[in-house]
C-alpha cells in the first residue's frame, strides 16, 4: 500500500511538471518584444525540470528530473553556475521499485549573442550523482558534464532556458544523459542606461540619430529628423526715381533694409536689380541712365546694409520695358524705376 501511495505521489508530481513546462511555453508565445540581454554581474536563480537517460547496464529507469540552479554572469559572456536535482527513478531490480537518485554540480557557461533576447550557450562542469537501487546501499559517482543551450529573454529580467547535455561518470564509467527546460530569472547586474537626448534645432529627434542637424524650425520631420519639403521664398524691391535722376530717395530705405535682412537670413539668395526708364530722350541715353539707377540702387545695398557685392547684379533695359503709358505723367513716373527681382530661394532638407 505504501509503495502505490509512493507511486502515486510521483505520478502526481510528474503530471504537475508537465503543466508547468506547458505554462512556460505559453508564456513565451505571449511574450512581446522587450530589449533584454544577458547582464554582467547579475545573479541568476533556475526552476528547471526535464528528463535523465541512464546508460543501458546501469539497473535503473530513465526518468523525470528536476532541480534548481543557481549562477552569476561573471561578465556578459562568462558566468559560473551551481545546481542540484532530483531524479525520480525506478530500479528494473525485481522487488526494488522507486530509487533515490539525486546530482549537483558546478560549471562553467559561455553566452554568444549576450545583448540579445535569444542567448546559445555552451557549458561544462564537475559533478556527483548519488544513487540508491538497493535501498540502504549508496553509490556516489563523480562525473563530467558538458553540453549546449540557449536563454530567451521574453521579459529583461526573465528568460526561458533550455539545454541538453552529457554527463560522463568516472567510477564505473557511464555514459549518461539529461535534456531540462526552466525559467531564469535575473536579479542585478548593469543595465545599459539610455543617453540623454540632445536635440540641437529641436525638431523632436535626438542628435545621435539625427541625419538632417540644423532643420528649419515648424518642418515636419520623419524618424532620422530628415524631410522632403520644399519652400520657396522670394521678395520683390520696387524703387521709382525722379525725372532724369538716379539717385535713392529716402522714403525707399525701409524698403532696401528689408530686401538687405531678407537676403542675410538666406544667405544663398542673389538679387537682381534691373533699371528703367520713361521714353523722353534718345534710346542711348536711357538706357545709361537705367543702368546708373541700377547700379545706384545695387550701391546702396552695399554700402549702409553690408551686403556682398558679388550677390547684386544690376542691369539696364532701357526705355525697352515699359508697364505704364509714357504719354501721361503718372504713367512715365511709373516707368522710372528700378525693380529688385531675387531669385527663388529653394530650402531643401533631405
Amino acid at each position: 500500500m505504501f509503495h502505490n501511495m509512493q507511486e502515486k505521489g510521483v505520478g502526481i508530481m510528474k503530471r504537475s511538471a508537465l503543466t508547468i513546462l506547458i505554462a512556460l511555453v505559453l508564456v513565451i508565445g505571449a511574450a512581446g518584444n522587450l530589449m533584454a540581454e544577458n547582464r554582467a554581474g547579475s545573479f541568476n536563480i533556475t526552476p528547471f525540470l526535464g528528463w535523465y537517460w541512464f546508460e543501458g547496464d546501469q539497473p535503473l529507469d530513465d526518468a523525470f528530473t528536476s532541480g534548481l540552479a543557481l549562477g552569476y554572469n561573471i561578465t556578459e559572456r562568462w558566468g559560473v553556475e551551481a545546481a542540484g536535482a532530483w531524479i525520480w527513478t525506478d530500479s528494473t531490480r525485481p522487488n526494488v521499485g522507486d530509487t533515490d537518485a539525486y546530482y549537483y554540480r558546478l560549471d562553467a557557461l559561455y553566452h554568444f549573442n549576450p545583448t540579445g533576447k535569444f542567448v546559445p550557450y555552451v557549458v561544462a562542469g564537475v559533478g556527483a550523482i548519488n544513487v540508491d537501487p538497493y535501498h540502504g546501499k549508496d553509490d556516489t559517482d563523480t562525473f563530467v558534464d558538458y553540453g549546449v543551450g540557449f536563454k530567451y529573454f521574453f521579459h529583461p529580467d526573465i528568460a526561458f532556458r533550455a539545454d541538453v547535455r552529457g554527463v560522463y561518470a568516472f567510477d564505473d564509467p557511464e555514459n549518461n544523459a539529461t535534456a531540462t527546460v526552466g525559467l531564469t530569472f535575473q536579479l542585478g547586474g548593469k543595465k545599459e542606461e539610455a543617453a540623454p537626448c540632445v536635440d540641437d534645432d529641436m525638431d523632436g529627434v535626438c542628435d545621435d540619430v539625427d541625419k538632417c542637424p540644423g532643420t528649419p524650425s515648424g518642418l515636419t520631420v520623419d524618424d532620422t529628423g530628415c524631410t522632403q519639403i520644399k519652400e520657396e521664398v522670394s521678395i520683390r524691391l520696387l524703387v521709382e526715381f525722379d525725372f532724369d535722376k538716379s539717385k535713392v530717395k529716402p522714403i525707399y530705405h525701409d524698403d532696401l533694409q528689408a530686401v538687405a535682412e531678407f537676403m542675410k537670413t538666406y544667405p544663398r539668395t542673389k538679387a537682381v536689380l534691373e533699371g528703367h526708364t520713361d521714353s523722353i530722350g534718345t534710346e542711348a541715353y536711357n538706357q545709361k541712365l537705367s543702368e546708373r539707377r541700377a547700379a545706384s540702387v545695387r550701391q546702396y545695398l552695399i554700402d549702409n546694409f553690408g551686403i556682398s557685392p558679388d550677390r547684386i547684379e544690376s542691369v539696364g533695359y532701357g526705355e525697352t520695358k515699359p508697364i505704364a503709358d509714357n504719354k501721361t505723367a503718372e504713367g512715365r513716373q511709373r516707368n522710372r524705376r528700378v525693380v529688385g527681382v531675387m531669385n527663388a530661394i529653394q530650402i531643401e532638407v533631405k
